[in-house]
């Protein structure tokens, strides 16, 4: 998670933590979607946060501010590759991911 907090914290503003609602990894990557909250569980509210000032928040077009997220192995560390914020639909279901994800896509590659 350590390669998707300084992502988030540009965008809700620092401490940032996560609850995991789902971790998928094999052979070097990894997909994960993540509820971002405040340590101890405080709610973070997107209207006040620097992510409120970009062309990327739209509060009418968004399920909230769960983080989807493709990470790869780079030695002993996790690089983030792609994201999203308060996706709608299922973005990652694509076969476009499959050459790279389909270890961790196997409803969409397999």
């Amino acid at each position: 998670m350590d390669a998707m907090r300084p992502h988030a914290e540009a965008l809700f503003g620092a401490p940032v933590e996560f609850v995991v609602q789902q971790a998928r990894v094999g052979g070097g990557v990894a997909f994960v979607m993540l509820q971002p909250q405040r340590p101890g569980g405080g709610k973070i509210i997107p209207a006040q946060t620097p992510f409120a000032q970009t062309d990327r928040y739209d509060p009418h077009f968004m399920d909230g501010i769960r983080l989807d997220a493709f990470l790869q192995k780079s030695g002993n560390t996790w690089v983030l590759v792609e994201y999203a914020v308060g996706a709608t639909d299922a973005w990652f279901a694509s076969e476009s991911f499959c050459k790279d994800y389909a270890p961790v896509l196997p409803e969409v590659c397999g």
